[in-house]
């Protein structure tokens, strides 16, 4: 069970620290970072159990894989000018119960 999750530089999440309880029931208005937020998770899933990193990356995740990094203020463009892109992924789960 996931119990914490802290995003950094994902797509528009660009620092986001979560504790879930048993139930959590996510809701805001569009464009807020819902479903990046799971997308996060799914990525953080796929990256510990796929065998290539491209493989991880890969369909059904929204958008090519340069769009998983939190744009700069001056978006794509800045992006590409940079010596590089990173995003995190940190958690805390736990098996049964």
């Amino acid at each position: 069970m996931l119990s914490k999750l802290r995003v950094k530089g994902f797509k528009s999440l660009e620092d986001v620290e979560l504790t879930f309880p048993r139930l959590t029931v996510l809701f805001g208005p569009n464009a807020s970072g819902k479903s990046n937020l799971l997308e996060s998770i799914l990525t953080l899933s796929r990256l510990g159990t796929s065998r290539t990193l491209s493989e991880a990356l890969s369909e059904p995740l929204r958008g090519y894989p340069i769009e998983m990094f939190n744009f700069p203020s001056d978006g794509l463009a800045g992006l590409l000018r940079g010596d590089e892109a990173r995003f995190r992924l940190e958690s805390d789960a736990s098996c049964g119960e």
